[in-house]
């Protein structure tokens, strides 16, 4: 599964459709080009051992369980702190909103 398709997977719970050509177009406008480093190829394992520090991966995901009323699904964030290696799980919702995402956000 491409980036595209789970940026736009990642959206769906939220009630936002997004097109395939909306994705590409922002990450097209999006992206940071790395520094130049005088002619030295710039792969991306120097890249993130270069800038760990302040990159922060996050990651939707979902997982169904059984409660009382039957199958449910929730919905949660895995935050990855590339610098330490240390990996934190956000807490469970089975109604992701905006709000909670940016909690969970703030709470890393």
């Amino acid at each position: 599964m491409g980036i595209n398709n789970e940026i736009r997977q990642g959206l769906a719970p939220f009630g936002q459709p997004i097109s395939r050509k909306t994705v590409n177009n922002i990450l097209a406008t999006e992206v940071i080009a790395p520094p130049d480093n005088n002619g030295d190829s710039d792969n991306c394992g120097s890249f993130t051992n270069r800038d760990a520090e302040a990159m922060l991966q996050c990651k939707f995901a979902c997982k169904e369980k059984w409660t009382i009323t039957g199958m449910a699904r929730v919905y949660f964030i895995l935050f990855t702190d590339l610098a330490n290696r240390r990996l934190w799980v956000s807490l469970v919702t089975e109604n992701p909103t905006v709000d909670w995402n940016a909690q969970q956000a703030r709470t890393v």
